[in-house]
């Protein structure tokens, strides 16, 4: 089954992935059912026109936008990707960073130039041989050409700016994207994608090494934007689909703390702070303004209100329009999951990899240590994310049939 061009020209449809680390998994369960068994079963072959990701959702993203055409085969190869993924071969733990980290940069304050430069590329985990398989894994090339030629409208990743802590968005998209009004902490750039520019929109601070791109240093975009709807609005994008990565806790704050909170519980609180906890925000703020839009709409009348949303590009950059908003997200929660997975994985600690987990392990207070989530790439974790993600999506069949049907 081919996958081209949009037919349905009158919407653009955007597809919007965000960050996680491990947690990524899920979204590649998510895309097995929506590219494989879905077109089958509903007769729709899922197009989208715009790309946007941050993070590992970034990755997914610039991997789709590459193999648009040939969408099926290459689904079954970034799966399997993902259940092959080993800690010990892909993401071999820096212990001497973690030491470092202990003592503090102190020392380093009186070193030269190039030996903090040393130090800023350090993380908790070398990553060398993940971005060799991300940079040959993805057709950067055809990227180009598919927005060049029309199969898809814009993609876009999302990097943090270290030195001044702006969201950078890389933009490819033959539309001239104006200025981004009203937001001091993002601006744009138009490029052609570089396996940098995914790289640094995945490299998660302290746990990846920050990411150069043209002379200045990078780090992952969900530090600041995780999902990034408002910018695929702006681009265009008519109907939204999107896949959140945390498990919706009726009671969050009935929890309590029975043990002190260690480094790696904090760590986790901190990556849930970036990664999770705006999204919900984020679907409830378009779902308001929405409703804001459609209770305007009726009341002044489909003339006045024209008149209103071509302001509303002049000062914002993009027009008022109801916003279609499709998600997926985990019915079973991934941290316990990741808890009980590394369990088993670091019964017996016999490399640096399971020495890391089974200390994590050890120092956490319950099931509710959400590091591990993150950082634990192992097939018996992925593997049963990527299961729960397909069965989940499974579950809205009619909801997706009903997205990209109407």
């Amino acid at each position: 089954m081919e996958f081209g061009k949009n037919k349905n020209k009158d919407k653009r449809f955007a597809i919007v992935l965000s960050g996680g680390g491990a947690r990524g998994a899920y979204e590649v369960g998510v895309l097995k059912y929506i590219f494989l068994d879905f077109p089958r079963e509903s007769g729709i072959k899922p197009h989208f026109d715009i790309f946007c990701g941050t993070s590992v959702g970034a990755i997914h993203i610039a991997f789709l936008a590459s193999y648009i055409r040939q969408i099926q085969e290459n689904i079954r190869i970034l799966i399997s990707i993902w259940e092959k993924m080993r800690m010990e071969t892909y993401m071999k733990v820096n212990f001497s960073f973690i030491f470092e980290i202990l003592k503090g940069y102190e020392s380093k304050r009186e070193s030269s130039d190039e030996e903090n430069i040393n130090m800023l590329k350090r993380a908790l985990f070398d990553v060398s041989n993940l971005n060799t398989i991300i940079s040959k894994g993805i057709n950067w090339e055809m990227i180009n050409r598919n927005v060049i030629d029309g199969m898809i409208h814009s993609v876009c990743v999302f990097a943090t700016h270290i030195a001044s802590g702006i969201t950078r968005a890389f933009i490819n998209s033959l539309e001239i994207i104006s200025e981004w009004k009203r937001d001091p902490f993002m601006d744009f750039k138009q490029v052609a994608f570089r396996p940098e520019h995914v790289l640094a929109s995945a490299a998660i601070p302290i746990i990846f090494p920050p990411v150069k791109i043209d002379g200045q240093w990078y780090c992952d975009g969900g530090v600041r934007l995780n999902t990034p709807l408002s910018p695929a609005i702006r681009l265009g994008a008519d109907k939204i689909f999107s896949v959140v990565l945390r498990y919706y806790e009726p009671s969050p704050l009935k929890k309590r703390e029975e043990v002190y909170p260690n480094i790696f519980y904090i760590m986790g609180k901190i990556l849930n702070s970036l990664f999770l906890d705006r999204i919900a925000y984020e679907f409830s703020r378009l779902e308001v303004m929405n409703q804001l839009i459609d209770t305007v709409k009726s009341s002044l009348g489909e003339e006045e209100f024209e008149k209103i949303s071509k302001k509303m590009k002049e000062v914002r950059g993009y027009e008022l329009k109801i916003v279609d908003l499709l998600y997926i997200r985990p019915s079973e929660d991934i941290g316990k999951i990741a808890y009980e997975c590394a369990k088993k994985y670091a019964r017996i600690p016999t490399s640096r990899s399971k020495a890391l987990i089974k200390l994590v392990l050890e120092l956490s207070p319950s099931v509710d240590s959400d590091v591990i989530s993150y950082i634990f790439f192992e097939p018996s974790y992925t593997s049963e994310l990527i299961r729960l993600g397909y069965e989940d999506a499974k579950k809205q069949a009619d909801d997706i049939f009903k997205f990209f049907s109407s």
